[in-house]
């Protein structure tokens, strides 16, 4: 919760900052793929369908909606849905990729990856990672690094 908390405010005030982000590459959400097999707009019996069940599924309330959030907890993977669609997702592992706009980016490739298909966002990258803005949703995408590797990729609504 306080990870929530403090992720949402650092992101606000960076984004703030630059009000109309045009430092920032961004995407479209129908751009953005998990495995290259689902999109945002995939309903939780087709995640599990395509990749198996969770190890476990939990409920949290956000505080941001409003509204209870249903998590889908796999090895290396955190999916949050509200009413049946991807709200937020955390990918910790090399298990799992996601495609923006052909594009795979996985948990332990290197950070250079990014810097042709998103050179506005790499430019911008800090020792933490880069982000990438998705238009259509009010929602950034956080890519995590640690010594220029890749450590996590996480979807965030602002």
């Amino acid at each position: 919760m306080k990870t929530n908390i403090l992720t949402f405010l650092i992101a606000f005030a960076f984004l703030s900052c630059n009000a109309q982000n045009d430092h920032l590459n961004h995407v479209t959400h129908d751009k953005v793929k998990f495995n290259n097999l689902f999109n945002y707009d995939t309903n939780p019996n087709t995640i599990k369908n395509s990749i198996g069940n969770p190890i476990s599924i939990t409920l949290r309330f956000s505080e941001l909606q409003d509204t209870n959030v249903t998590v889908y907890n796999y090895n290396g993977l955190k999916i949050d849905f509200i009413n049946n669609i991807i709200y937020d997702f955390e990918i910790t592992n090399n298990t799992y990729s996601l495609f923006i706009d052909g594009l795979e980016i996985k948990v332990g490739n290197h950070i250079n990856t990014l810097e042709n298909k998103f050179p506005k966002s790499y430019n911008q990258r800090t020792q933490e990672g880069i982000s990438i803005i998705v238009n259509d949703w009010d929602s950034w995408i956080l890519i995590n690094t640690n010594n220029n590797l890749i450590t996590k990729i996480e979807h965030r609504n602002f």
